[in-house]
């Protein structure tokens, strides 16, 4: 058999994997990375490629909670709201910290 085919099988073989690890246990980029990579891809390209499936994952599971009503949609929002508060506090936070550290230690 030729390269491209036992590409494709590989493919074909890591594809059903990945999808078994994500339903049990969101750990299908754990396989197919490293599948993306073996074949070819530069990194760039198999981790951009790795984030199609998971989006789609991502997308179906929000559909089916909001068809089951079992998405608290006013929670979030507000955590959606309040993420790039928190994310830019905590940057803040290290940043003087670190701050801190190095002018305490210089002036010794």
């Amino acid at each position: 058999m030729s390269n491209d085919i036992w590409s494709l099988l590989l493919g074909l073989g890591a594809g059903l994997a990945c999808g078994f690890l994500n339903t049990a246990a969101s750990s299908g980029s754990a396989v197919s990375l490293p599948i993306l990579l073996m074949i070819g891809l530069d990194p760039v390209s198999a981790n951009a490629t790795n984030r199609i499936p998971v989006l789609i994952g991502a997308v179906a599971a929000t559909a089916s909670f909001h068809k089951r009503k079992a998405l608290l949609w006013g929670l979030a929002v507000k955590v959606l709201d309040e993420a790039p508060r928190s994310a830019n506090a905590r940057s803040l936070s290290s940043g003087l910290t670190l701050w801190h550290f190095i002018g305490t230690t210089s002036a010794n």
